[in-house]
């Protein structure tokens, strides 16, 4: 039989053990975990090729321990009840100069993102100058819009 003495402090060695364990597993070992968001305002407008255009501002956060690239974005518009949707590409990153207007950042290409870090992206989704009228949003109404991203850890 172990005595009292040794027990209590055995438990309380085992228990902390336990916890440095979870915490360097949490902290240095836990895959990307990413998570992306979507600001609640959008632009919507149409090109001169009959081109439709979102503007969307998105924020990515990784919450794991490890690097996360977003190999690719797409923006995917169903109307309300249908499963057939419509995916736009991004067509460049955006930003917004002092007047409000928004500007050419850069080609879309892959983003990294840090643990525990977050990454904000204003971007123009645009249809496909090869099917510019297969989806118009022209139908007041409420549409389903995901964005969808491809990662890789």
């Amino acid at each position: 039989m172990i005595e009292r003495k040794v027990l209590i402090p055995t438990v309380i060695s085992c228990f902390s053990l336990a916890i440095s364990f979870t915490t360097f597993y949490l902290s240095h070992l836990r895959s990307a975990h990413i998570q992306i968001d979507s600001g609640e305002y959008i632009d919507i407008y149409y090109f001169t090729l009959d081109t439709l255009g979102i503007t969307l501002q998105i924020s990515i956060v990784n919450h794991g321990a490890q690097l996360a690239t977003i190999r690719k974005l797409a923006l995917l518009i169903q109307s309300p009840g249908s499963s057939e949707g419509y995916l736009l590409a991004p067509r460049w990153y955006q930003r917004i100069d002092q007047d409000g207007n928004f500007l050419y950042d850069y080609l879309p290409v892959p983003i990294a993102v840090a643990s525990r870090q977050n990454v904000t992206k204003q971007v123009l989704f645009r249809s496909s100058l090869d099917r510019p009228k297969e989806f118009q949003l022209t139908k007041p109404g409420v549409y389903n819009m995901t964005v969808l991203g491809w990662i890789t850890d």
